[in-house]
């Protein structure tokens, strides 16, 4: 896949990590890029890397208020995160060195305290029509699922 701009083409594989190693996808990475960009390949391709960089220190400091609160790091919310720390830099560029400790603290308490609410199960089961991988075969009893019994305005309701 290549990336077309003014100055010629980038080829996306040498920028991106592939998915297999838990790295993004290009079309994730796309919407993050502003559209004012002046499109060379030498700012798509730092852009990208910012990106990257970014994602990845927003998911240290997850980990790091997880095992501080002992949590699985999955159940926090990585938009909480993002909040949370763009809200702190102000206060922290602001702060005192000798203030800076307490703050990083309480920074990664916050973090800790934006778990997700809990997943329910899967409503359709990881079954295949054609026996080609590792799941089990669809059978008779995949035909009908089992349908709500509770009414949707008791079943559901809405977060504010």
């Amino acid at each position: 896949m290549s990336i077309i701009v003014h100055g010629g083409t980038i080829d996306a594989t040498k920028i991106a990590v592939p998915r297999s190693q838990g790295g993004w996808s290009l079309e994730a990475l796309a919407r993050y890029i502003p559209p004012t960009l002046v499109a060379k390949p030498v700012n798509i391709v730092q852009e990208i890397y910012g990106i990257y960089l970014a994602h990845n220190a927003i998911r240290a400091l997850m980990h790091e208020a997880a095992l501080r609160v002992d949590i699985d790091p999955r159940t926090l919310s990585f938009i909480n995160a993002v909040r949370v720390i763009r809200d702190a830099i102000p206060l922290l560029r602001a702060a005192r060195r000798n203030q800076l400790p307490k703050l990083y603290h309480g920074l990664l308490a916050q973090i800790g305290r934006g778990t997700l609410p809990p997943r329910d199960g899967r409503i359709n089961p990881r079954v295949v029509k054609i026996k080609m991988s590792n799941y089990k075969k669809k059978g008779p009893e995949h035909l009908s699922p089992p349908q709500p019994c509770i009414p949707f305005d008791i079943d559901v309701f809405i977060l504010k």
